[in-house]
């Protein structure tokens, strides 16, 4: 993924979702680096990926984000009912395998800010060696981001539409 200009993937993501023009020279280093390294040169899987970062901003209710990784997700080949079934109140009951495995991960770290021992133990087979800390990081990481954006108080604005693919959000 190139922006045709010569410029990284990271740059041509940002200026698609509209962060570009209004980013802070000195922060732009930074989301350039994070985006090569979790989105475009990550080592997870992308769909599990996509489908922990869509959980967090789902509970953390930041519409934006989710709409940018939804893009994302679907990029990944992560279908719209795939993405509509992470935004279960129940997903130890509503889903199963890996992708149950990274809810319960995204909602542990929303809810305690980090990931109790026994699922970090269950991570570990699903992220073997370095890619476990890859997955940990990403998930705090994405905390933290919406963290900051729900802190500004403000959502860029945006050409897509919130919330897709239906337009509804998380549940006041």
């Amino acid at each position: 993924m190139s922006d045709g200009a010569g410029g990284s993937p990271a740059a041509a993501a940002l200026d698609r979702a509209g962060l570009a023009s209004g980013m802070d020279p000195h922060l732009a280093p930074f989301f350039h680096q994070w985006l090569d390294t979790f989105i475009f040169r990550g080592r997870l899987d992308p769909q599990l990926r996509e489908l922990a970062v869509l959980r967090i901003m789902w509970r953390c209710d930041r519409a934006f984000e989710w709409g940018n990784h939804y893009r994302f997700a679907r990029e990944a080949g992560v279908t719209r009912d795939e993405v509509l079934a992470i935004r279960t109140a129940r997903p130890d009951q509503d889903l199963g395998g890996p992708v149950a495995l990274v809810v319960r991960a995204a909602d542990e770290v929303v809810d305690a800010g980090c990931v109790a021992e026994a699922t970090v133990t269950e991570l570990a087979a699903l992220f073997p060696g370095p890619l476990l800390d890859e997955f940990l990081y990403l998930l705090g990481g994405y905390r933290m981001y919406a963290t900051v954006s729900a802190s500004r108080r403000a959502d860029p604005v945006t050409a897509h539409p919130p919330w897709p693919p239906d337009g509804v959000g998380p549940p006041a």
